[in-house]
């Protein structure tokens, strides 16, 4: 809950795992700086964040991760009212979680579905 905290914290972090070039550090740091933009209601900075990952674990060719990264940035974009944009990381989380056969391909399933009906009351 002390998400500007953790911005400095995650910051530093980042810093050092560039430093060090350790990627798959750099992608997990992005993704909890989004999470505390998120948080936060930074809802563009929480995207960039969440987008700098995805595509560094695109790079690093890590699916499970990258998923996860995806339902990050659909609730980011959920939140900040972008609907379509939500939908579109839910499928693109579930698609990979159903090629893996991962048992978090429900969850997703259930998150595309809630988002479906809130945009049709919308």
């Amino acid at each position: 809950g002390h998400h500007e905290l953790a911005l400095t914290h995650c910051q530093q972090a980042l810093d050092l795992y560039r430093e060090l070039g350790n990627r798959h550090g750099e992608a997990a740091t992005l993704d909890s700086i989004g999470y505390s933009h998120h948080h936060l209601g930074h809802y563009a900075d929480a995207i960039a964040c969440q987008r700098e990952a995805l595509s560094l674990l695109g790079e690093l060719g890590h699916q499970p991760n990258r998923a996860e990264v995806l339902i990050h940035l659909g609730d980011t974009h959920q939140a900040a009212g972008h609907l379509a944009a939500a939908q579109d990381a839910f499928r693109e989380a579930l698609a990979i979680f159903d090629d893996l056969q991962h048992p978090d391909a429900d969850r997703v399933r259930g998150k595309i579905r809630a988002e479906g009906r809130r945009g049709e009351a919308g």
